[in-house]
């Protein structure tokens, strides 16, 4: 895992796990401590490391309480307190206390229903759960009650976010490579797009615009209202030319800024 200075691209440390992988990232503490959710290969399973995000030093390491996932998604709440796991090949979805690693609540949701991607809400209070049967499934994070199901036939989700303001949720489709948005608090279908987003996806910050990636293609915004690309019949956003293979993407706190990774 290695943590850059965002104003300048410094190069401000590097950790390095000799006993297993680092698959996901987060911070907590207010950006003193980074989260990872890793891989142990002498002990097997998965564990969720703290890390002192001054020195690299390794603080706490705890186990998960799943098994070994060939397929898997895990995020971080925006306070690092949470984190959500959907573990694909159980068809079991989790949030777990990101200081102890224990269990806070834990979701079958069966083989018909196997997730595979989660997110909170901006406010961390919520967390939604994609799956490959075309279901979005909303929990509360503090308690893990029930809330609503945003449903989609025919469709496999495999990315799911919320807009800034709680108020929208969209998931990505593979089967028809498209984008499907909500209204969070009727269930309401706000848009269905074409354009996909396999991997990466997001609101801005200022809701005008979905953000994806597109594996083969350019990533590019798409509007919010409708789902249409930009350029097109003079509908605004950009589209990201340089980024045809994202593997992820992020948007920065200040609203102006997203960051794509890549597979080359």
């Amino acid at each position: 895992a290695r943590l850059w200075d965002a104003a300048t691209g410094r190069l401000l440390l590097t950790v390095t796990r000799d006993d297993g992988t680092l698959d996901r990232v987060g911070f907590a503490d207010n950006g003193r401590t980074l989260l990872a959710v890793g891989t142990s290969k002498k002990k097997g399973g998965r564990d969720l490391l703290r890390i002192d995000a001054a020195t690299g030093a390794v603080v706490a390491r705890e186990p998960l309480p799943w098994d070994r996932p060939v397929e898997f998604d895990a995020r971080f709440s925006p306070d690092g307190t949470r984190l959500a796991l959907a573990e694909h090949d159980l068809g079991l979805a989790w949030v777990v206390d990101a200081a102890t690693g224990n269990a806070v609540a834990r979701h079958d949701l069966g083989e018909d229903d196997r997730p595979t991607a989660a997110a909170f809400a901006t406010d961390g209070k919520r967390v939604a759960f994609a799956t490959a049967a075309g279901n979005v499934r909303v929990f509360d994070a503090a308690t893990g009650a029930a809330g609503r199901v945003f449903r989609e036939a025919n469709a496999r989700f495999a990315r799911v976010a919320f807009a800034a303001d709680g108020k929208r949720v969209a998931a990505s489709d593979t089967n028809v490579n498209g984008v499907v948005a909500w209204d969070a608090a009727t269930g309401a279908k706000l848009l269905r797009s074409p354009a996909g987003a396999r991997h990466g996806l997001a609101f801005s910050l200022d809701g005008r615009f979905v953000l994806r990636d597109s594996f083969g293609s350019c990533a590019s915004t798409l509007d919010a209202a409708d789902g249409g690309f930009p350029g097109i019949g003079g509908t605004p956003g950009a589209v990201f030319g340089s980024v045809a293979e994202g593997t992820c993407l992020a948007v920065h706190p200040d609203g102006k800024r997203v960051a794509y990774g890549t597979q080359a």
